[in-house]
């Protein structure tokens, strides 16, 4: 027995493992010191196999697996809780055997190991993995598990609810097939930096396809989890609506361009109206005929007139600063086009202009009139302002339709601009292309904003010392009122 115990105990080194004995041709049990400390017993008690046998929570388990043993002559093995003999709970993991003589069991034995700090750890582990998966479905914004292939490998009711789907139809998509194209990138770049370890997390504004086909913005937080060896395991997706507040941003963007249209349109417009009326006041009042004098004054009277025309399209603008969008009207193009050149009589008169215009009569558009008056005077001035000095202005307006769009050109013969160096500052605000002592860089870009903000858009064709041609693209479109 001393050599059986020896073996016993130089085990216990290498394994620190609990190792016992049961001879039942004599009854007697050996175990090794592992066992004593295991189960916290008196090294110098001796004990039964059945007072050990009721340490454990369930000690009718613990007979079962002897039993078990003896009848297979094979490895037994369970996971146990005991009570240790100081009243301390533990768990451990048992392995039993059987020896057979002749087909009769002479002696059991096994092995006993504590296993408490692994199992109190997979217990923290999987409280930790409850507490997560509680969290994460009944968050209020929207999560996702995510592969690095973009697999939506889990997902939560929040996340569903804010796109409109399933949570069965979203585990069968990629989240490349529900962003926007043109935010792809942004994530792209996000998990880039993520990788790269040169951002733990990261978040952009990102708009994403909704069950019912449009798309939504979205405030997307994105983080990474790595395994064990430090290489990129699984991302998370964490979404919060902020469609309403892109909206409301985008709605206040559209206001305050209209409002600084309407202070250009002011500063801008209504300075042609009142050159015009001084100009020909100031010719009426040198005129020494009766009968020129009386046509100059009619003229003052008539281009007062389109001032007051003007004054009230502007008023109208102020009632509609509060609608979105712009409202618009049926405006027959070559009636209002004579409307402005009458505006701008004295302007033409005193530099000799001629204009043409190629208009069919009952050629009409959908856009708003103070806008389309602003965009003739803006194009017209310009053509007389920046005319070649050994000639005089023709300025040709035209009308013509294409599929989808009303197009409207203005050309002139003037000194014409350089675009191979400014056709992409050339409806910028503020930037100037000529030394004249009127060039403020407001008119073009005045033009440009405000056809594009009822879907239109605006071209140029120019070459220096042969003049300029303005293209415009009027949408055919319905009434916005």
């Amino acid at each position: 027995m001393e050599d059986k115990l020896a073996m016993y105990e130089s085990l216990i080194p290498l394994a620190g493992i609990g190792i016992w004995e049961r001879d039942l041709s004599n009854n007697k049990t050996y175990w090794n010191k592992m066992m004593v400390e295991i189960l916290e017993a008196d090294q110098d008690q001796s004990y039964t196999i059945e007072q050990i046998v009721m340490l454990h929570k369930y000690p009718e388990s613990i007979r079962q697996l002897m039993l078990r043993a003896q009848n297979s002559a094979q490895p037994e093995t369970m996971v146990s809780q005991l009570t240790t003999f100081r009243k301390n709970v533990k768990w451990v993991r048992l392995r039993i055997q059987a020896q057979m003589e002749q087909n009769n069991c002479t002696k059991i034995y096994g092995t006993i190991e504590d296993i408490t700090r692994e199992v109190n750890i997979v217990s923290k582990l999987q409280s930790r993995d409850q507490r997560f998966s509680h969290a994460f479905q009944y968050a209020p914004n929207g999560m996702a598990l995510v592969s690095m292939q973009g697999n939506l490998n889990r997902v939560n009711l929040s996340i569903a609810n804010i796109l409109g789907y399933q949570k069965t139809q979203l585990l069968q998509k990629t989240y490349q097939q529900i962003v926007h194209a043109e935010d792809l990138s942004k994530i792209l770049d996000m998990i880039s930096s993520l990788i790269a370890l040169t951002k733990r997390t990261d978040q952009a504004e990102i708009r994403f396809l909704h069950q019912k086909g449009y798309y939504i913005w979205t405030m997307l937080n994105l983080s990474m989890v790595h395994d064990d060896l430090g290489k990129p395991n699984y991302l998370i997706f964490q979404l919060k609506d902020i469609d309403e507040r892109i909206k409301n941003r985008q709605l206040i963007k559209a206001q305050n361009s209209r409002l600084q249209n309407f202070a250009h349109i002011i500063s801008h417009n209504l300075r042609s109206h009142s050159g015009n009326i001084h100009a020909l006041a100031e010719m009426a009042i040198n005129e020494p005929e009766p009968e020129e004098k009386n046509h100059l004054m009619a003229m003052v009277k008539n281009t007062s007139s389109r001032l007051l025309e003007t004054l009230e399209n502007l008023n109208e603008i102020v009632k509609m600063q509060q609608q979105y969008p712009v409202a618009t009207s049926v405006i027959m193009v070559e009636k209002e086009v004579n409307r402005v050149l009458d505006i701008l009589a004295a302007s033409i008169n005193q530099c000799n202009a001629v204009i043409e215009l190629d208009i069919p009569y009952q050629e009409e558009v959908i856009f708003n009139p103070a806008y389309f008056e602003s965009i003739i005077i803006n194009l017209v001035t310009n053509a007389i302002k920046y005319k070649h000095p050994q000639r005089d202005p023709l300025i040709k307006l035209t009308m013509r339709c294409t599929e989808g769009f009303k197009q409207l050109s203005v050309a002139d013969n003037g000194i014409g601009i350089d675009l191979t160096l400014h056709k992409d500052k050339i409806f910028r605000l503020y930037k100037t292309f000529h030394h004249h002592p009127d060039s403020r860089g407001v008119g073009l870009y005045l033009v440009k904003q405000q056809i594009e903000e009822l879907g239109g858009s605006i071209s140029v064709e120019s070459r220096i010392d042969d003049g300029t041609r303005f293209i415009l693209s009027f949408p055919n479109r319905d009434l916005q009122i």
